[in-house]
């Protein structure tokens, strides 16, 4: 629909007409008039009439949600939520607006409201709380689009004229109201929805996070409880372990058990438990350990103690405790003892020296400030900071911190001093005394150290794990082989780019020529060297923004935002021109290439990703005759290097070969199969040793039968290939006899296939008049008369006589 602008100034007087006869008195008049005029500037009308304008208003309102979304991922304090909601309606729609947290029926209280809400005296009444409570009992939008005509609206409040509510999840309703009818268009709607699913999302973080801080307060409570019951019981406690190979060791003991056993629990850390009674107990104390542990029932036995001071008679209660595994089990022990006040003062000193041996042999870095400075620091924190543990004493605690952690981490130690939520273990880094930045986790928590409040930091070095979660990340978005993006990566960053700001974004496609057959014939080292070659040129004919990435076995492809198809065109000759300057004597890199670009932001993205593949395939074909030459180059190149095969040789073949074809009265297609053959018939000699095929002399039979194994292997190497396929039944018989005492499959007569019979005829005279390292050449003569003697038996006889008298002819006219 088009903007016609008399209509819609027609529109704008026929609303002041309208409030001129409802306003309430001249101050009512200029309020309603300026919420119109707002509304007006704002667009709304554009947003429903279609026009370019409107379409600007809309994306700067998306945009500006899409803000108030980041900021309500970094509050932690639900009213703040619901302010910064409220606030948002104003700024980004001009509705007056209120949000009320919602708990069941009509119960609800008024979590935060705006100006033009409270002073336009829009408190609930029947109407707007119906309209609430049906939107969330629901979990719909609820809209009234002209209250005055409402049964049951309250007379004394006229302000409102149009009234939208919309659910906040399970937490409450977003109201918001205008003066004029109708006002809240679907647009409008839809953006509060937006809205509303934002701050649900938001007020529910906020609430799991609040429940698991008070789940984790509770078990941290509760441990502390427990051991505090453990350390403080007046009988002796003590915990012990027992493995499948009927071995018990102590894990625990408290300090009462220490004074009632004169010292017991220090022998048993040298040996197994049954040492805490003396040498007496021994054999009595193992066999209740193994009673318990074995019935899984409470063992109750009597001790008598014999000590320096005396004899203690205590009372032992063995009970067993859920197993840790199938194969360790633990017992819990306690010991009554009747003179234990004796060993009291011993006992605090022996457990005040075991909490200090834990803080200065534990791993973790351990520092306790107050004031802002370093009081206590254990050896562990002196090793992480490289420095000696008394060289942190005395230092500013933000000092430690990396610079650019110290802002968030004073932001955290404010925050904690005022009550307000912060985390208790995060991540920062630290800079040591060497000036080298170490990722640490921080544990944070308030304590009191010689009778003042202090704050206690424990420090984890996790450099490493930090580097093997860089490492992963790497991993999951990179190819191995290649070093570039994989397909998962440009799936995402296809995705994440398609966006009018990258437009026009282009896409190319490339394909491999002949990596199958590289990887057949050269070896999988081979093939993997031409796919990391062609990521380097690819990678060298991008730019940096582009995203480039090998999305299968031989298929790459580059992401290129912001740029025509004429430039994506530009990159593609650029790679076609240092494919064509790649020089290696072993193969050649040819490549197939499409390109495509999403100009206009309605395109389907995988629309134009399918065009862009639609071309490659076409590319292939145009350049399949090239690549089969690049290929058949190739295999030839390793044919010569590896076996005595020279071009010379192949030449003749070629040229002997097609001649007797031609007077055989062959087709084109069928000369050409025959010239290729002639070539390549021998391919599968790359895989035989070069012990085997440079041997001078007679072949034993296991040198013969890996050196016949080359039709089979040059078989699967053309049948691989779709520009080979055609000869690799030729290839796999070019050894077969015509009575059938060939190789390798016995073959016969006619059953031979014609090129092979005509190729075998051919090699059969070239390699007996050439030099051979095992045989010395034959004269002309002699190599002629051995194909009319295997006329019948080794060689076809149609196709020896055709080339016996081909060479007749030829001696005749070389003599004439």
């Amino acid at each position: 629909m088009s903007y016609d602008g008399d209509r819609e100034l027609e529109d704008l007087a026929d609303c002041i007409l309208r409030v001129a006869e409802q306003a309430d008195g001249e101050r009512d008049f200029r309020r309603r008039i300026i919420s119109i005029l707002r509304a007006h500037d704002r667009g709304f009308a554009g947003m429903h009439s279609g026009d370019s304008c409107a379409q600007r208003e809309r994306q700067n309102c998306i945009r500006k949600l899409h803000e108030v979304a980041v900021q309500l991922e970094d509050i932690n304090c639900e009213q703040q939520v619901y302010e910064l909601a409220v606030a948002a309606v104003d700024d980004l729609l001009g509705l007056a607006a209120a949000v009320s947290e919602v708990a069941e029926g009509d119960t609800s209280v008024l979590r935060a409201e705006s100006r033009a809400w409270s002073e336009e005296a829009a408190r609930p009444n029947s109407v707007y709380r119906r309209l609430r409570n049906e939107s969330f009992r629901t979990g719909r939008t609820q809209y009234l689009a002209d209250m005055h005509k409402h049964p049951e609206m309250v007379t004394d409040h006229p302000a409102h004229r149009s009234v939208v509510s919309v659910p906040i999840g399970e937490f409450g309703v977003l109201q918001c109201a205008s003066g004029e009818e109708d006002a809240p268009g679907s647009e409008v709607v839809e953006v509060l929805e937006i809205l509303a699913l934002h701050l649900a999302a938001a007020v529910r973080r906020i609430r799991i996070w609040r429940r698991g801080k008070r789940e984790r307060s509770e078990a941290e409570r509760r441990v502390s409880e427990y051991a505090m019951i453990f350390s403080g019981m007046q009988d002796g406690m003590f915990l012990v372990e027992s493995r499948s190979d009927a071995a018990f060791s102590l894990l625990r003991a408290n300090s009462a058990l220490e004074r009632m056993t004169d010292g017991g629990r220090t022998r048993a850390r040298a040996g197994s438990p049954v040492d805490m009674f003396g040498p007496d107990m021994r054999g009595a104390f193992t066999r209740h350990l193994r009673t318990c542990a074995v019935q899984q029932e409470p063992v109750s036995f009597f001790v008598e103690l014999h000590t320096g001071d005396g004899v203690r008679f205590l009372s032992v209660q063995l009970s067993p405790l859920p197993a840790v595994s199938s194969d360790v089990k633990r017992l819990l022990g306690s010991v009554c003892d009747r003179t234990a006040e004796r060993w009291t003062e011993r006992a605090l000193e022996e457990s005040e020296e075991k909490y200090r041996t834990l803080v200065h042999n534990i791993n973790d870095a351990i520092l306790i400030v107050q004031g802002g400075r370093c009081v206590f620091a254990n050896p562990a924190a002196g090793t992480l900071m490289g420095c000696r543990s008394k060289d942190l004493v005395g230092m500013q605690w933000r000092c430690i911190v990396h610079p650019a952690e110290r802002a968030r981490v004073d932001r955290m130690a404010r925050a904690r001093k005022r009550g307000d939520p912060v985390p208790d273990i995060y991540e920062s880094a630290v800079v040591d005394h060497r000036g080298r930045d170490v990722d640490v986790e921080f544990n944070v928590s308030r304590t009191t150290y010689l009778g003042q409040s202090a704050v206690f930091i424990s420090m984890r070095d996790i450099g490493r794990r930090k580097k093997v979660e860089r490492r992963l990340r790497y991993l999951s978005f990179h190819d191995q082989l290649t070093d570039l993006y994989n397909r998962a990566y440009f799936e995402n960053e296809l995705r994440r780019l398609d966006v009018w700001r990258q437009l026009p974004l282009s896409v190319i496609l490339a394909d491999v020529n002949g990596l199958k057959l590289i990887n057949d014939v050269f070896g999988h080292q081979e093939g993997d060297r031409l796919l990391r070659e062609v990521a380097d040129i690819l990678r060298s004919s991008a730019r940096e923004e582009d995203v480039v990435a090998r999305t299968g076995g031989d298929e790459f492809a580059i992401l290129i935002p912001q740029t025509s198809a004429g430039n994506a065109e530009e990159i593609m000759r650029r790679i076609h021109r240092r494919c064509a300057e790649w020089d290696d004597e072993s193969f050649s890199v040819s490549v197939s290439m499409g390109v495509a670009t999403k100009s206009e932001e309605g395109e389907d993205v995988w629309e134009v990703f399918g065009r862009a593949e639609e071309r490659m395939y076409q590319d292939k074909m145009l350049r399949r005759d090239s690549a089969r030459n690049a290929i058949i180059k190739s295999l030839r190149g390793a044919l010569e290097e590896k076996t005595q095969e020279t071009s010379e040789h192949m030449r003749r073949l070629e040229e002997l070969g097609v001649a007797v074809g031609q007077r055989l009265g062959l087709a084109e297609s069928s000369l050409s199969n025959l010239a290729l053959l002639a070539q390549l018939h021998d391919i599968g000699k790359v895989a035989v040793p070069a012990s085997v095929l440079e041997k001078e002399g007679p072949l034993d039979p296991a040198e013969r039968a890996e050196i016949q194994r080359h039709t089979e292997i040059g078989y699967r190497i053309a049948n691989n290939s779709v520009d080979l396929a055609s000869i690799s039944d030729s290839i796999l018989s070019h050894h077969e006899w015509f009575d059938g005492s060939g190789y390798p499959r016995g073959l016969a007569g006619d059953a031979i296939p014609l090129l092979a019979r005509i190729l075998a005829v051919v090699d059969a005279f070239d390699a007996m008049t050439s030099e051979r390292p095992y045989c010395a050449a034959m004269s002309r003569e002699e190599a002629l008369a051995e194909v009319r003697d295997g006329a019948g038996t080794q060689f076809d006889p149609e196709v020896a006589g055709v080339f016996l008298a081909m060479m007749e002819h030829s001696d005749r006219d070389a003599s004439g």
